[in-house]
Parts: C-alpha cells; sequence; structure tokens
C-alpha cells in the first residue's frame, strides 16, 4: 500500500522492490526480474489509485522464466479543495430574493458528482447570520466542507401603511377636544416598527391647528417621519 501524490493522485512504484528470486538448477545465480501491471504499466509509470494488478516474470540466462502476481494499491487520503464563488459573508437586504453564489471543487484524482449545496437555513426576512454548507466527495471517498455566511441586513426605512389624514374635530365649550388615531407601518424585515407620534392618540388638543408628528422606528434603527 502506498499513498498517492497530493497534486497527481497517483504514484511512482518500483514494482520489482522486495521481490527475490532464485535459480533453483544453479545455472544462473542472478536471474532477471521485471514486472509490470495488467493495464502495461511499469516502474517508470505513475500508478492510479486503487487496487493495481501486477505481474512480475523471471527469466534465467536459459530462457526459462515464472510468473508471479501481487496487487500494489495506492490510497488518495488527499481531501477536496473547495473554493466558493462570490463573497463571504454575502450581504442580502431584507425582504429581497436570495441568490445562491454557488462554489466548486478540485481534486487529485476527481470529485464524485456535484458540490453539495445546503442553503435550508438563509431566511431573507428576518435579519441575522445564516450559514450555507457546500460538500465534495472525491472518488476515494475523501470529503471537504466549506460554509459561506450569509448576512441579511436591514437598510431600509420603515414605510406608513398609508397616508396620514388631517383630522378636523368639533372642540368642547371648553376650546379643547380629544382626538385618538391610529397610525401603522410596516418593514421590509417583516417584523412590525414600533410607531410613535406626538402628541399622541388620545391627547387633548386645543382650538386651532396642532401639527402631529409620527415616527416609524425598525429593529435595525431605520426611521421615518411624517407629519399631519
Amino acid at each position: 500500500v502506498v499513498q498517492a501524490g497530493e497534486t497527481t493522485g497517483t504514484a511512482i512504484v518500483v514494482l520489482e522492490n522486495g521481490f527475490a528470486a532464485e535459480d533453483v538448477d544453479g545455472v544462473d545465480p542472478n536471474p532477471v526480474i521485471s514486472c509490470e501491471t495488467s493495464t502495461g504499466l511499469t516502474s517508470s509509470d505513475e500508478l492510479p489509485a486503487g487496487a493495481n494488478d501486477v505481474t512480475c516474470t523471471v527469466t534465467d540466462a536459459s530462457g526459462n522464466s515464472s510468473d508471479s502476481n501481487y496487487i500494489v494499491r495506492v490510497d488518495d487520503v488527499t481531501h477536496p479543495k473547495v473554493t466558493l464563488t462570490g463573497a463571504s459573508p454575502q450581504i442580502i437586504e431584507a425582504g429581497t430574493s436570495y441568490t445562491e453564489l454557488g462554489a466548486t471543487a478540485t481534486d487529485n484524482v476527481g470529485i464524485v458528482g456535484d458540490v453539495a449545496i445546503d442553503a435550508s437555513a438563509v431566511n431573507t426576512g428576518a435579519t441575522g447570520d445564516y450559514l450555507v454548507t457546500f460538500r465534495a466527495v472525491d472518488a476515494a471517498g475523501n470529503e471537504t466542507t466549506a460554509i459561506r455566511t450569509v448576512r441579511v441586513i436591514d437598510t431600509e426605512p420603515p414605510v406608513f401603511s398609508g397616508p396620514l389624514v388631517d383630522i378636523v374635530r368639533e372642540a368642547r365649550p371648553d376650546g379643547t377636544v380629544t382626538v385618538s388615531f391610529a397610525v401603522t407601518a410596516t418593514d421590509s424585515s417583516g417584523v412590525v416598527p414600533t410607531v410613535t407620534c406626538v402628541p399622541a392618540s388620545g391627547s387633548v388638543f386645543p382650538v386651532g391647528t396642532t401639527s402631529v408628528t409620527c415616527t416609524a422606528t425598525d429593529l435595525s434603527g431605520n426611521s421615518v417621519s411624517e407629519t399631519f
């Protein structure tokens, strides 16, 4: 058993090493040993990963010969290399679609199938970091896993659910009126933003025109204000 090269996935083996023979009739004390694989490779060639059947032939000076067989196994212990396509972290705006950038894999022997991608954890509807895994397996079963971080961010301000319409109410005899109103907003993150208004809904307003400013703020600190 020999180890395959990290870049070639093959190995050069002197097939005659460790193989001894003798001429039983005593005529030739140094018979010639030659070996080759079933595919015709010799000691000067690179053996591929896997089991290689070798036949060695011993020949004496009289031309008499004998064969013997054995197996040279070249083991690939080098793991594939996975290279991410594009940046990590991959930045995505909340509420937008996610496009997987992919990855490539190389190996000294060869990759089996395609790079397996698991992006099931990515949720563009909520800000945060999500992990995408990439798995490659070579012909010898060696495995490599790479990880990309997908970062979902929210830089967009909330949006009021509708226009803030002026409100007209008739004052009480004391010249004031209590006014209630509802102002809502939405956000690309999918989380309902906080809305505050000054003066607040339910406040007592005097006769005349009073400006009310409402501000919607999301979890990322983005905000928008409107006045009615």
